[in-house]
């Protein structure tokens, strides 16, 4: 929303922020997991990683939020191109490189490409959100208990699952702007 009002696309400033915050995390997590076996040190690492896992949450938050702006910027724009008759213009300049797009065909795919974007950006929150609490639970746990190692264990393949679906969302937000041109419609 923010975006919207400073006319200047902030989601795009923001959403590389929890990717870089996300591709680092398996290997934060895997470093203390499988080459320390200090249980003090060993601690003190997960508790940077509960920090780090928060961080990265609040970080996929803002980009969720300055998200919305963008998708509500762009529609607000096609809208008025629509009004003024500007849209097919428009379409013929953007399928210079691509098929034929009529009005109705690149509005439809346009909003089903941005609604699964949006969802992949949702599920990335909520994973990142489930990991931070995984990596609480792992600080919680005292000593070397079978639980603790359970929860580290799953706090790894959480965050390398988190990894697959952040570079499943990149590849969509990649789509909206290299396939349909989004800068075009700021």
């Amino acid at each position: 929303m923010l975006d919207f009002f400073l006319n200047f696309p902030i989601h795009s400033f923001f959403v590389h922020l929890p990717i870089a915050f996300i591709l680092f995390c398996p290997f934060l997590i895997a470093f203390p997991l499988f080459f320390v076996r200090e249980k003090r040190t060993q601690k003190s690492f997960f508790q940077f990683i509960a920090i780090w896992s928060l961080l990265q949450t609040v970080s996929v938050y803002v980009a969720m939020y300055t998200g919305e702006g963008e998708r509500e910027r762009v529609f607000t724009r096609i809208a008025h191109l629509e009004k003024q008759g500007e849209m097919k213009p428009l379409l013929k300049k953007l399928s210079k490189n691509h098929l034929e797009l009529d009005k109705e065909n690149f509005v439809q795919r346009l909003q089903a490409k941005a609604k699964s974007h949006e969802l992949a950006g949702e599920r990335v929150f909520w994973v990142s959100f489930i990991l931070f609490g995984v990596s609480i639970a792992c600080i919680s746990l005292g000593g070397r208990s079978r639980r603790r190692v359970f929860m580290q264990y799953l706090s790894f393949l959480l965050s390398c699952f988190l990894w697959i679906l952040c570079i499943h969302t990149a590849h969509l937000g990649a789509k909206l702007v290299y396939q349909f041109h989004i800068g075009f419609l700021r």
